[in-house]
């Protein structure tokens, strides 16, 4: 799906920026460690403008929320439940 609709994915600005808003939600939810609720309550606002579509896309009328939604219910359900023990981004940088 993502192959055939996409022209340009997001870069590694759009990772950080999910990182950081990911942190700051898990913050403002009284959270110390985000969780994949975070990571997928944020991941529309970040990719949306993100990621380019291309023709066959726009004639079809995919949106990159649809391309969101699939890469988040093939990512994060299926490789996050796996490693829901180990998954955790600290919010602050240890020293």
């Amino acid at each position: 799906m993502v192959k055939e609709w996409v022209r340009w994915g997001a870069g590694p600005r759009a990772g950080q920026a999910m990182i950081l808003t990911a942190k700051a939600r898990a913050l403002l939810h009284g959270k110390f460690a985000v969780t994949p609720e975070d990571i997928e309550a944020v991941a529309y606002p970040v990719l949306r403008h993100r990621i380019l579509l291309n023709f066959r896309a726009e004639a079809e009328g995919i949106t990159s929320d649809q391309i969101t939604r699939h890469i988040i219910s093939n990512f994060i359900t299926n490789k996050m439940t796996l490693f829901a023990p180990k998954f955790s981004i600290p919010l602050a940088a240890s020293s």
